[in-house]
C-alpha cells in the first residue's frame, strides 16, 4: 500500500500529516453539523473556503511519491462533466463507460493495463467537499500522475477548488470546459455574433473570472498557467478541442504519446 510505503520511508513526517488530514476531517464534520442548525449559507461558504485554504497547505506539505511508470494522465471532475467521452477522445477507443453516473470517490485506472498501451488514464473524483481529499492515500495516488487535465461544463466557478488543488499537488494541469457543443447557433444568434465569435468570447470570460477567483485566493496556484481549452469530448476523436488537449498534453510530457 502506497501510504504503508511513505511511512517506511518517511516516519514521523507522515504520521503527522496523517494526524493533522484527520483533525481537518473532524473540522469539517463539525462545521457541516453547525450550518444544520443556523443555516447561515454565507458564513459556512466562508468557512468552508478557509478550511480548503488551510487544507491546501497540507498537500503541499504531503511528500511526492515516485511517478507512474508510464506517462499517466488524470482526468479529474464532477459526476456528469464527460470524463469518459475525453478518456475515450484521448485513447480512440471505448474504454470507459459512458452516460453512467458515477459514484465512486476512489481513483480508478480506466486505461494503460496493457503492455501495448503506451499511457495512463486515471479517473480521479472531482467533488469539491475537502472530506473527499482529506485522505492520504487518495493525495498520494493522485500525486502519482504527471499530468492532470481538470475538467468542468458551464461554470468555471465548478472547478476553482480543483484547479487549486491540483496546483498544491505541483501537478502540470491542463483546463477543460467539455460539452461546448452545447452553446449552439441559436445562442450565438441571440447575441447577434457568429458561433465562433460566441465560443471565443464565452472562453475569454470565464478565463478572466478564474484568474480573478484565484487572485482572491492569494495566488495559491503560483505560476502555473491558466487558460482554458473549450471542446466537446463526445464527437469522439475528432470533436472539436481533442487534438488541442492531446497537443498540449504532448507537451506538458515532452513525449507525443498520444499520437494516433
Amino acid at each position: 500500500m502506497m501510504v504503508e510505503a511513505m511511512r517506511q520511508e518517511k516516519g514521523a513526517e507522515m504520521m503527522q500529516l496523517e494526524q493533522q488530514l484527520e483533525l481537518l476531517k473532524q473540522q469539517i464534520a463539525k462545521d457541516a453539523e453547525e450550518l444544520k442548525d443556523h443555516k447561515d449559507m454565507n458564513k459556512y461558504d466562508k468557512v468552508a473556503q478557509t478550511r480548503f485554504t488551510s487544507f491546501l497547505c497540507h498537500v503541499r506539505d504531503t511528500p511526492d511519491p515516485s511517478k507512474t511508470a508510464k506517462p499517466s494522465i488524470a482526468i479529474m471532475g464532477n459526476r456528469g462533466v464527460g470524463k469518459s467521452s475525453t478518456c475515450n477522445a484521448l485513447t480512440g477507443g471505448e474504454y470507459a463507460t459512458t452516460g453512467v453516473e458515477d459514484e465512486t470517490l476512489v481513483v480508478t485506472q480506466v486505461y494503460g493495463t496493457r503492455d501495448d498501451h503506451k499511457f495512463e488514464v486515471w479517473d480521479v473524483p472531482g467533488e469539491t467537499d475537502t472530506r473527499s481529499y482529506a485522505n492520504l492515500q487518495h493525495l498520494l495516488q493522485m500525486k502519482t500522475m504527471h499530468v492532470v487535465i481538470v475538467q468542468y461544463t458551464e461554470s468555471i466557478k465548478m472547478a476553482l477548488n480543483l484547479v487549486r488543488l491540483t496546483a498544491a499537488c505541483r501537478l502540470p494541469m491542463v483546463i477543460v470546459r467539455n460539452k461546448a457543443d452545447l452553446i449552439t447557433e441559436k445562442d450565438a444568434k441571440k447575441a447577434k455574433m457568429s458561433l465562433e465569435e460566441m465560443r471565443k468570447q464565452t472562453q475569454s470570460n470565464e478565463e478572466k473570472t478564474l484568474k480573478a477567483h484565484l487572485q482572491e485566493c492569494e495566488g495559491d496556484v503560483g505560476d502555473a498557467k491558466v487558460s482554458i481549452i473549450y471542446a466537446a469530448t463526445g464527437d469522439g476523436p475528432e470533436g472539436l478541442g481533442v487534438m488541442t488537449i492531446k497537443r498540449v498534453i504532448s507537451d506538458l510530457l515532452g513525449q507525443d504519446v498520444l499520437a494516433s
